[in-house]
């Protein structure tokens, strides 16, 4: 992208915008991040009006120029902040069936949210984790006296209904791919991604930890 024409032009729509709306945008507090890495060291004269960043947060998600960093710096946060409550909740005289209760209402919405919005391979260690912690705080770090499978069955069927991060990740990561298969109206980025898919692999990103018998 020729950032010379390109932020010019952003520009002008945002006074068109403001003349029209009676808003005006303030380029001082407005941020830029060059994902060129010539241009981040030596950034054109156009930028000097933006605060230039390397990185910001938009909807909960922290955007970086590297990809490979993308879920690092998303996830990270999360699993810090997950420890620390169930920290505090494991000193509270609750229940075996209260703390599953905690692990749905409290923690699964906060992964379940980073689940659909990056569509991106999670690290098999974020996950062991992820499971570490849940478990030690339903066992309050003693023994595990019940087996994790049976946990994860229905009430009906002598469990409890334990949300599996892991089926859920794999059930976020199915629901984007339906997008490339569907025959209604698809939100705007599924034409952005699939003009792009000539240069990535276009299995690497949803089937990445899927058992085998999802992908036959």
């Amino acid at each position: 992208m020729d950032l010379s024409n390109s932020i010019p032009t952003l520009l002008d729509v945002t006074k068109n915008f403001g003349l029209l709306s009676g808003y005006r945008v303030n380029n001082a507090k407005s941020s830029l991040m060059l994902l060129n890495e010539d241009e981040s060291h030596s950034p054109m004269d156009c930028t000097s009006s933006f605060c230039l960043t390397d990185n910001f947060t938009h909807l909960g998600v922290h955007v970086v120029p590297e990809m490979g960093m993308l879920v690092q710096t998303s996830y990270d946060p999360v699993l810090e902040s997950i420890s620390k409550s169930l920290e505090r909740w494991s000193h509270m005289p609750i229940s075996l069936i209260e703390q599953n209760n905690i692990l749905k209402m409290n923690n699964l919405p906060k992964l379940l949210y980073l689940f659909q919005n990056i569509p991106l391979p999670l690290p098999t260690s974020y996950l062991s984790k992820l499971k570490k912690i849940c478990l030690n705080f339903l066992w309050n770090n003693r023994r595990h006296r019940l087996r994790l499978t049976l946990l994860y069955l229905p009430s009906e069927r002598g469990g409890l209904k334990l949300p599996s991060f892991l089926w859920y990740y794999w059930a976020a990561q199915l629901r984007t791919v339906m997008y490339y298969f569907s025959s209604e109206p698809t939100p705007a980025w599924v034409d952005i991604v699939t003009a792009n898919l000539n240069q990535v692999k276009r299995t690497k990103g949803f089937t990445a930890g899927l058992p085998k018998v999802c992908l036959k």
